[in-house]
């Protein structure tokens, strides 16, 4: 027991570490000795005792105020983005209609998708308040209190002799379906016609130049036939196509999946198959001629679809064929594939593909 005694005896506290409190009781003892001699004792004590008070406000008290305060002003913040976002919510994902009043020209461009000229866009979508559908002026069975957009004329994108395509599906997915030989016609008649389109020749020229498609005309004709209007399974054999996905719109699940296509979407809705509700406003700037809407279709919802209003078929045509292309061969490995930028003009837009069961499963705008 000794022998811990001694050793204990021998320890005495350590000085204090922190050389700014040693200067500031230094300063306090060298203070206190001119102003004092009975009492200097007491006062040093006094001021040393005082200063400690101080560095331990400062030193632990400060911050732990300062951490109160922040995190009371965290909370605050947080309870003031809760507050708003129902409303930003409502800004973002719900159709809004717009009031302003601008006419556009009511025929589609033709222009080239990889090297257009600043006159070659598509007309500005524009809104209107008369009483024409977003379409077509002879409809008013849109219950949307302002359509969509002024007037287009879809015969300049798509022919009388196309048309007849809108007519060779059946909307419900689920339900095989059998080609004929009509529709097999009907199919080469609209091919042979992209093959005489300017645009299509140049987007041919660049898939070569890019080691995507064959050199031979003919041999291109096949690839896009294939393509597109080769049927395949998503519930039941031979129910789908991605020409019909696309450009013509299925039903799935009662809502509506795929209708992409703007000249399916104002024949429909001048035959009374479609009802606008409205578009939605965008958190950015977009090109005027993309508008993203939400619109029934044989009473089913489509919640949101992104359509290029005034695009001609060859240009969609050609724009998803190349993007599907291309993002096959570089994001094969992927199983989903990213949206690929596109300049269009002085715009740009996004192009989504989507590839099911080794065919094109979906091409759209986002």
């Amino acid at each position: 027991m000794g022998g811990y005694g001694s050793y204990f005896s021998k320890i005495t506290p350590s000085p204090l570490k922190d050389t700014r409190i040693q200067k500031i009781l230094r300063k306090g003892e060298t203070l206190s000795q001119p102003c004092c001699t009975k009492y200097s004792v007491k006062y040093r004590c006094l001021i040393n005792g005082n200063l400690l008070h101080l560095l331990y406000i400062i030193h632990i008290i400060l911050p732990l105020l300062f951490r109160f305060l922040l995190r009371v002003l965290l909370l605050h913040l947080l309870c003031l983005l809760l507050l708003l976002l129902p409303f930003i919510l409502l800004f973002l994902f719900v159709p809004s209609y717009s009031s302003s009043s601008s006419s556009s020209s009511s025929s589609s461009s033709s222009y080239f998708f990889f090297s257009p000229s600043p006159s070659s866009s598509p007309p500005p979508a524009s809104s209107s308040t008369s009483s024409s559908s977003s379409c077509s002026s002879s409809s008013s069975s849109s219950s949307s209190p302002s359509p969509s957009f002024s007037s287009f004329s879809s015969s300049s994108s798509f022919s009388s002799r196309n048309m007849a395509l809108l007519d060779n599906y059946k909307a419900d997915v689920g339900v095989s379906e059998q080609e004929t030989e009509a529709e097999r016609r009907e199919q080469d008649t609209f091919l042979n016609s992209l093959m005489e389109s300017p645009l299509i020749k140049e987007v041919h020229k660049h898939l070569v130049s890019i080691h995507l498609a064959p050199v031979a005309v003919k041999d291109f004709k096949e690839l896009l036939k294939k393509l597109w209007f080769t049927r395949y399974q998503r519930v039941r054999p031979n129910d789908s196509s991605a020409f019909e996905h696309v450009f013509v719109g299925e039903i799935r699940n009662g809502k509506v999946s795929g209708f992409h296509n703007w000249v399916a979407f104002c024949e429909q809705e001048a035959n009374g198959q479609v009802d606008y509700h409205g578009f939605y406003r965008a958190p950015y700037r977009q090109p005027k001629f993309k508008q993203s809407l939400r619109f029934t279709w044989k009473n089913r919802v489509k919640p949101k679809g992104t359509l290029l209003f005034g695009a001609s078929v060859d240009f969609e045509f050609g724009l998803y064929t190349t993007i599907y292309l291309i993002s096959k061969r570089d994001f094969s490995n992927s199983r989903n594939w990213p949206c690929i930028s596109v300049n269009i003009g002085h715009d740009t837009i996004c192009v989504q593909c989507h590839a099911f069961k080794g065919h094109i499963g979906s091409c759209y705008v986002v």
